[in-house]
């Protein structure tokens, strides 16, 4: 694959470029070591990687990469797979590799990095496993691998303010919408971005649109979550969380001139976030947080996806579309 590295390298350098507002996160191989911390969100059982956005604010860090989408597992639901959906073990997932492209090889050091700033974070006594990287089968590289539930399940009742519509391309029947409980729901962070490029900004893409050898942006998050196993005892697995997947070209389609174009997004601020944005969970996913603002906390949950009082706003682009 070494004639798709510079086209993978490119694009890290055009994607790069973008100012703040137009970021769907801090590209992996430019991460600044020193501005990322650890929180414990959720009293010992979730840990996050934290970016400080400005003195004593931290949020948690979205990092973005760019490759070929060598695996996936996206949406819509169907009646075959919903019952796994809402139990949590089919999850939406995304595999890319960068190949050798050397800003992907930086990115996998400092992800390296991260890996171990999370695990010295987990008590001694602990063990910890890393889910983050793969060898991707077909290719023979190394790949990212992240996953985002389709669901949060809480302890507690989880509040109107918490739930967010799920998109009719996520769930076109409505098969999740009719599983959902007072602790078992659809919430920001269950919420995946499936995005393209169409006149320079950014709007909707059908997730059954993406296919695997897709050149795509992808953004994720890094937690380390607690298991318990009643042989083995505790453990932390450290993984990717899905954020979003940006499409971007195919390597048949590819031209590598086609990487100066500027992206741009155009972020709607309508009534719908001004009357719910104060209330979604404090240090949410960046993508929309650092628009649409101020968040506060909300109750514990006890899953890896519940992440203990912190949500992901949505970005809203629901008004475009572009399979």
């Amino acid at each position: 694959m070494a004639d798709f590295e510079p086209i993978v390298a490119k694009w890290m350098l055009a994607t790069a470029q973008l100012d703040g507002e137009n970021r769907m996160g801090v590209p992996l191989d430019s991460v600044k070591e020193e501005s990322i911390s650890v929180r414990d969100v959720s009293n010992g059982n979730l840990l996050k990687i934290m970016v400080e956005k400005a003195p004593g604010k931290r949020e948690e860090a979205v990092f973005t990469t760019v490759g070929q989408l060598v695996d996936c597992d996206l949406p819509p639901i169907t009646w075959k797979i919903v019952k796994k959906a809402v139990g949590g073990q089919v999850l939406q997932r995304a595999a890319v590799t960068g190949f050798k492209s050397a800003p992907f090889l930086k990115g996998l050091e400092i992800l390296s990095n991260l890996e171990t700033k999370l695990g010295a974070a987990v008590p001694r006594d602990i063990p910890v496993k890393a889910t983050c990287t793969t060898y991707a089968e077909n290719v023979k590289d190394v790949a990212l691998v992240t996953s985002t539930r389709y669901f949060t399940r809480a302890r507690k009742p989880i509040p109107a303010s918490d739930r967010r519509p799920i998109p009719s391309t996520v769930d076109p029947h409505g098969l999740l919408a009719r599983s959902e409980n007072e602790k078992t729901a659809f919430c920001t962070d269950n919420i995946v971005h499936y995005v393209k490029l169409v006149d320079n900004q950014i709007v909707v893409k059908d997730p059954s649109s993406f296919a695997v050898g897709d050149l795509i942006q992808l953004g994720f998050a890094m937690h380390a979550y607690r298991m318990f196993d009643v042989e083995a005892g505790p453990s932390f697995v450290i993984k990717l969380v899905l954020r979003s997947l940006l499409y971007l070209d195919t390597p048949s389609a590819t031209k590598p001139e086609n990487a100066n174009t500027v992206i741009k997004r155009k972020l709607i601020n309508d009534t719908y976030e001004e009357q719910h944005a104060k209330r979604l969970r404090r240090a949410a996913n960046p993508l929309a947080d650092r628009v649409f603002a101020e968040v506060i906390v909300a109750p514990d949950s006890s899953d890896d996806e519940d992440q203990g009082g912190l949500n992901l706003l949505d970005l809203d682009i629901s008004g475009r579309t572009g399979n």
